[in-house]
């Protein structure tokens, strides 16, 4: 669960700062995607939040540990876990396997789900 402590909005898109087991900014690009999915969130409420990472696999990364598939709207995802025990998803990994490491570059986290809304770019 994340507390959704400050709303950064832009021309058209927004970052979300969270804050579970540790603080992260989020992308929510859900009003350029259709239909604003997320409009409903408001600072100061928890939510459940499935947070896809955006990045290059890079050995200078960061290192997450691979923690199997999950279905995220009409895709299948890989479930990555960060070394402060935090779960994120990212597209498929090749071959990796559960219990398997892999190091990725993070540009940018992105908000995947809310709840059981799921963004519209996995629908």
């Amino acid at each position: 669960m994340y507390k959704l402590v400050e709303i950064i909005p832009y021309e058209v898109t927004r970052d979300l700062v969270l804050e579970g087991d540790k603080r992260i900014t989020v992308f929510d690009d859900t009003d350029v995607r259709g239909g604003d999915a997320f409009a409903f969130v408001k600072v100061g409420e928890q939510y459940d939040c499935k947070i896809g990472v955006l990045g290059d696999l890079d050995p200078a990364g960061s290192r997450f540990k691979v923690a199997g598939t999950a279905q995220l709207g009409c895709y299948q995802v890989t479930r990555i876990v960060d070394e402060d025990g935090c779960e994120f998803y990212l597209e498929p990994v090749g071959e990796a396997v559960d219990g398997d490491e892999v190091w990725i570059k993070v540009e940018r986290y992105d908000l995947l789900q809310v709840n059981d809304v799921v963004h519209p770019g996995y629908m």
